[in-house]
């Protein structure tokens, strides 16, 4: 259905959109694969964080204004910049890597 449609877009093997990972355009100009087409039906929330981070992409293409990500909600008030958001990066959390690496009440 899709080549019938856009003869020239680029699929891989298995029939999935060929885009590219970190804004979702295609080989096809104005044209942004995101969701189920883009990941090939992984779960329901990697699809989700697929649309989102195209939709980024296609504001920062047509609009030529940069997004940034969503801030995961916990990191809210915590000292220092909050690093992350799940889909662009994982989630880092120092103070408690912190904790990990050194054992737990040796942080402070």
């Amino acid at each position: 259905m899709l080549k019938k449609l856009f003869p020239a877009l680029e699929l891989d093997k298995r029939g999935v959109i060929v885009r590219n990972r970190d804004t979702g355009q295609t080989n096809l100009p104005h044209v942004f694969s995101g969701g189920d087409c883009a990941n090939g039906g992984q779960e329901v929330v990697n699809a989700v964080a697929e649309g989102k981070k195209a939709a980024r992409a296609m504001h920062a293409f047509f609009a030529g204004q940069s997004v940034s990500g969503p801030i995961q909600a916990s990191r809210y008030g915590v000292k220092g910049t909050p690093i992350g958001s799940g889909f662009d990066r994982p989630i880092r959390v120092p103070e408690l890597e912190k904790e990990y690496r050194e054992g737990p009440g040796k942080s402070e």
